[in-house]
């Protein structure tokens, strides 16, 4: 996987699918290739392996998000500690213009 490449984690897949699958699309749309993490998995155990294979954005739909009048999801970099969450609504274009310059490089 390349750099305009992210993971997409739903947090529990019954619940946040339909989240996750809807962005999913709109980040493929927008030209950025998408591994959507449906395995019922632990959390940490589909970051780890997302880490492993390089991928470098990671996108998580979890209870934190939800619980909020506007939902958002965690837009995480592989590179840095801090996961700031971003509306739901925006997610895909606000990916996409931040992955932009990791694609030039």
């Amino acid at each position: 996987m390349g750099k305009r490449e992210c993971h997409v984690e739903p947090d529990w897949f019954f619940i946040y699918n339909d989240f996750a699958v809807t962005l999913a699309a709109e980040l493929e749309q927008a030209g950025v290739e998408v591994l959507l993490d449906d395995r019922n998995e632990r959390p940490g155990v589909k970051f780890n392996d997302a880490d492993l294979i390089g991928i470098p954005w990671r996108i998580v739909i979890g209870d934190k998000g939800l619980a909020l009048p506007q939902i958002t999801v965690e837009l995480k970099r592989r590179t840095e500690k801090e996961a700031p969450a971003i509306e739901l609504s925006c997610a895909a274009g606000e990916l996409a213009r931040m992955i932009a310059p990791d694609h030039l490089n």
